[in-house]
């Protein structure tokens, strides 16, 4: 004999089974992230967020949240940050460069692009670079104690190390701080990896 429920089972039922549908149409998607070339920070997108929107570097670890939970609009996260501009955290993606998020209803993974995958210790730029280095498109340049740098290809200047950048003063070219090195990470073979920039400095007028 068949069962019969009565109105308040069937309710009970029905709005359960609303809350499961509600849940599936919003499962986080379509998660991305990028190294912004410009500024360098890392930046998050995501589509049917559900929830307040947390990252961590591995799975089932995302617990941090994002700078301004206002970037999620009509249940899309566009040009989140990670973490405050102003700090290194914003600039720093994971050893792995995944990002794992989750927003309390689904999860994802977002490979960040732009990302080179290795250690992201603290590095003392300036004791580290001194020395001998091959150039991945041939050749050498060294960095000498004193300040000054030289490459197999006969070219000679100055640098100075910046926070996590190697400013260059070519001797060929007229002016200072022709080039900027700027470091990304290290791979687990040792190899340091920098981005390789014309630099603008700014002097504020009186």
């Amino acid at each position: 004999m068949p069962k019969r429920f009565s109105r308040g089972t069937a309710a009970i039922v029905c709005s359960a089974l609303s809350l499961v549908l509600a849940s599936q149409a919003l499962a986080l998607d379509a998660c991305k992230a990028r190294i912004d070339p410009r500024t360098g920070l890392i930046e998050v997108a995501a589509a049917k967020v559900g929830g307040v929107i947390l990252w961590g570097a591995a799975p089932n670890a995302a617990g941090n949240p994002l700078f301004d939970p206002a970037c999620v609009k009509k249940a899309k996260a566009a040009k989140c940050l990670l973490a405050d501009p102003a700090t290194p955290a914003a600039r720093t993606p994971p050893a792995a460069c995944t990002l794992f998020l989750s927003d309390g209803v689904g999860d994802c993974a977002a490979w960040v692009e732009g990302c080179v995958p290795g250690s992201r210790a603290a590095l003392d730029l300036a004791g580290t670079i001194v020395g001998t280095w091959l150039l991945h498109q041939g050749g050498t340049i060294t960095f000498n104690a004193d300040g000054s740098f030289a490459t197999s290809e006969l070219s000679t200047g100055t640098y100075r190390v910046v926070g996590e950048s190697v400013l260059l003063d070519l001797d060929s070219i007229p002016g200072e701080l022709n080039q900027v090195l700027t470091y990304l990470g290290t791979t687990p073979a040792g190899q340091l990896i920098f981005s390789q920039e014309t630099p603008l400095g700014l002097t504020r007028t009186p």
